[in-house]
């Protein structure tokens, strides 16, 4: 039963791992004038924030799960606190990530 759960966890972190990278691709984000007003100058948003999207609620509330979805990624950064994040190929132009507009 452990290994089950453990994979479960896997399937998990995977999940909320696409769902983040699906937030801060190029394609969403040309669209998301919401989040894309949360980001800073140097294109970083508060996970907080992103956490408490209804879709991310529905797979976890766990902070720590998340920050381990992000870690994992090869398309998301977190900043030196860790508590905000941006993805890794933004291009920046003038205080606004060219990659956004």
């Amino acid at each position: 039963m452990r290994f089950l759960c453990s994979f479960l966890g896997e399937e998990l972190k995977k999940a909320i791992m696409l769902q983040l990278e699906y937030y801060f691709s190029r394609e969403n984000l040309a669209r998301d004038t919401f989040l894309v007003n949360q980001m800073n100058a140097e294109a970083f948003a508060p996970v907080a924030l992103v956490a408490g999207f209804a879709k991310m609620k529905a797979y976890t509330t766990d902070m720590s799960l998340i920050l381990e979805a992000i870690k994992e990624s090869s398309k998301l950064e977190l900043d030196e606190a860790e508590t905000h994040l941006r993805p890794v190929d933004v291009e920046m132009g003038g205080g606004t990530p060219k990659s956004v507009i």
